[in-house]
């Protein structure tokens, strides 16, 4: 295993939506989320309808510079990881929402084949990328503005 990543769920800090949890208005929120196919958004996808409500996406991008831009510009929540809204420039702008239904992380592992040939080289030198780039991922403090979600 890589690296055990937490998720933050985040807005723009200049947001006027609800952040309480009491209220059934947080649950329909607008997201910015991964396309269909992230393990992450189905998650989020299901705990949103457990809670009885439709997954409203406002935009789905793979890119999380775009996520970033668009939730700072107030177009609807996200969840990103906290190694990168650590380093991030625009992690000023946000607030970290602390809600008791969405506390998600994630594990990221490198697996490769037994028998590469030549290419076991590549794999061990991408390996150990791989690892460095993780390890210094999660460094640095998270330095966004928390929101905390009121118990249900």
């Amino acid at each position: 295993m890589l690296s055990h990543e937490t998720m933050r769920l985040v807005q723009a800090r200049t947001s006027t939506q609800v952040r309480s949890s009491r209220s059934s208005e947080f649950y329909r929120r607008n997201w910015v989320l991964n396309p269909v196919g992230c393990s992450v958004r189905e998650e989020i996808k299901n705990r949103v309808e457990r809670l009885g409500a439709p997954l409203i996406v406002a935009a789905e991008l793979h890119n999380p510079d775009l996520q970033l831009s668009l939730i700072a510009g107030n177009v609807g929540v996200g969840m990103l990881r906290a190694s990168f809204l650590r380093t991030h420039p625009m992690r000023t702008r946000l607030s970290i929402i602390e809600h008791p239904s969405f506390n998600i992380s994630i594990r990221i592992a490198f697996f490769r084949a037994k028998h590469l040939g030549t290419r076991e080289q590549v794999a061990l030198e991408l390996q150990r990328i791989l690892v460095k780039y993780f390890e210094g991922a999660c460094e640095a403090p998270l330095e966004v503005t928390r929101q905390i979600g009121e118990a249900r």
